[in-house]
């Protein structure tokens, strides 16, 4: 494998055997390398730099560099295919902030939430276009709708809740936050992102980090604050 696990799935990588749906235990890159993923990769893509009424089976195959006749031996159309890639790296994304959760200082204030900010932000300014497939709505296309994308948010503002909770227990005086709370701070979060990711500013995201985290650190403990995105 490259030393370079993002160029190494970007390029396809080396083909192992075909990923099965529903097997979730390995990385990003091991995901998107198999011809499976691949194909997933294109549709993810196509979700992110077109938006879902303008994709197609032919623009994703063009992006996957695979046949019409191998994507429809591999997927029933294109609504399985987007539906399957969103489920499948929402899943390997939720294992790699949990990674960055369980590698972090805890020591530091707030240093799992900070920790898997800057992942998030960090794979935001290397994958832009991925990142906005996975956080743009899918609506547009039959399967892929609001329940899932509400599914998904409320996964992920459980897990802010767990970082920042984390702090409460060495500062009692930090004010509880609630659910709604959570998902709000990741809505701003996401808006951070898909703001920079529209403006071409990505590769700034990770100098950023500090202010977008006093931001969702704000919005958990008061449920509200001011943000002015970059110009």
């Amino acid at each position: 494998m490259s030393d370079n696990p993002i160029a190494y799935w970007r390029s396809g990588g080396v083909e192992p055997a075909a990923l099965h749906s529903g097997r979730h235990d390995l990385s990003r890159e091991q995901v998107l390398a198999s011809q499976r993923g691949r194909i997933m990769r294109g549709a993810l893509y196509e979700l992110g730099s077109r938006g879902a009424n303008a994709m197609t089976v032919a623009s994703v195959v063009a992006h996957a560099r695979v046949s019409k006749k191998t994507f429809y031996e591999t997927f029933d159309g294109l609504d399985d295919c987007v539906r399957e890639a969103i489920q499948t790296l929402n899943i390997v994304a939720g294992g790699e902030m949990a990674r960055a959760a369980s590698e972090a200082d805890s020591s530091q204030p707030f240093g799992r939430l900070r920790a898997v900010s800057l992942e998030l932000l960090e794979s935001a300014r290397d994958e832009p276009v991925l990142t906005a497939g996975l956080l743009a709505p899918g609506f547009g296309l039959e399967t892929p709708g609001a329940g899932d994308w509400a599914l998904y948010g409320e996964i992920r503002s459980k897990m802010l809740m767990a970082w920042y909770d984390d702090e409460r227990n060495r500062t009692p005086d930090l004010p509880e936050t609630t659910l709604p709370r959570a998902m709000a701070a990741f809505a701003a979060f996401e808006y951070a992102l898909l703001r920079s990711l529209a403006a071409g500013k990505q590769d700034e995201l990770p100098a950023q980090a500090d202010e977008i985290i006093s931001l969702i650190i704000a919005i958990l403990s008061n449920g509200r604050a001011e943000y002015q995105p970059p110009a």
